[in-house]
């Protein structure tokens, strides 16, 4: 087991870090120098600079730890979920804009650029309303009433 003391009560967390990782690279189980290179890369951000952490530690080694499979996993599903909530928001609004100039004719670019402005919420409800609009006036009543 590795001696480690805290980074942050360190003289000189960067010397300590430097020591840390040659200790690291003594580690003859693959798998356990892979866990504690992730685990160490992920404190150290708190103190130093990714360049810094990526200097001392292998990265291609971290990459393998299971434990950075996992942040990185987090990441993707976090990433695929906001991509497909932009996707969705975006196909809303596109579509309730193609039906608003149906509805009510040619929009000026400051009703647009309102209309862009909308939360998802309020842009669904928009497009529920625009079934009831008659005239541009209609939409900038509706628009001068959300909050």
């Amino acid at each position: 087991m590795l001696p480690l003391a805290p980074l942050t009560r360190a003289d000189s967390p960067l010397k300590l870090l430097e020591a840390v990782a040659a200790k690291v690279d003594l580690i003859e189980d693959l798998a356990q120098r892979r866990e504690i290179l992730a685990c160490t890369s992920i404190l150290a951000g708190l103190l130093h600079q990714p360049s810094v952490i990526r200097q001392l530690f292998r990265e291609d080694i971290m990459e393998e730890s299971l434990f950075y499979q996992e942040i990185i996993q987090k990441g993707e599903q976090r990433g695929l979920q906001k991509g497909l909530q932009l996707g969705q928001q975006q196909q809303t609004l596109s579509l309730t804009l193609r039906l608003l100039m149906r509805r009510v004719g040619a929009l000026t670019p400051a009703i647009e650029e309102r209309i862009r402005a909308l939360s998802f919420t309020q842009l669904e409800m928009l497009s529920e309303a625009l079934l009831d609009f008659s005239t541009q006036s209609d939409l900038i009543d509706w628009l001068n009433n959300i909050n």
